[in-house]
């Protein structure tokens, strides 16, 4: 397989099970979520709709082996939006390729096209905060840290 193997263009619904097979496996038991679920279907279809979110996937032979999520917010900025990244997960058989590097540039596009002023990405992985900083186009600020609402529904290890 080489790189020009791989197309890059918006999910469709269609693709639900594949996302979340990617999901559930770059993420853990934590955050298992189900095809079956209608919430996720919707969630999914925002995707796809770009409903103040936007997203770019990486396919092979017309499978998914790469996602790269976003949402667009209203902020107090030069265009009043923000794109933050959700989340930028590759099928562990298709890394090394470039593919990440690929969506994420292909997500700033789209963001920029909807009118979004910045873009924020975030991790708490140290191969990826590397690959972060490889990217000339980004500008290291800060750390981010969260507070979750709903810390009962996770299994939180401390």
């Amino acid at each position: 397989m080489s790189d020009t193997d791989i197309e890059y263009g918006p999910p469709h619904v269609d693709d639900l099970a594949r996302i979340v097979e990617l999901v559930n496996g770059a993420l853990g038991p934590r955050y298992r979520s189900s095809a079956d679920d209608p919430r996720c279907r919707e969630v999914v279809q925002r995707y796809c709709d770009g409903d103040g979110k936007g997203a770019v996937v990486a396919r092979h032979r017309g499978v998914v082996v790469g996602l790269c999520f976003f949402d667009i917010t209203p902020i107090l900025a030069p265009t009043y939006l923000h794109a933050r990244g959700d989340m930028m997960i590759v099928d562990p058989a298709y890394r090394g390729r470039g593919i990440s590097t690929t969506m994420i540039r292909a997500a700033w596009r789209l963001a920029a096209d909807r009118g979004a002023s910045t873009f924020l990405t975030k991790t708490s992985t140290p191969q990826v905060l590397d690959w972060f900083r490889s990217l000339p186009e980004l500008h290291e600020r800060g750390a981010y840290f969260f507070l979750d609402f709903h810390s009962s529904l996770l299994e939180v290890d401390r």
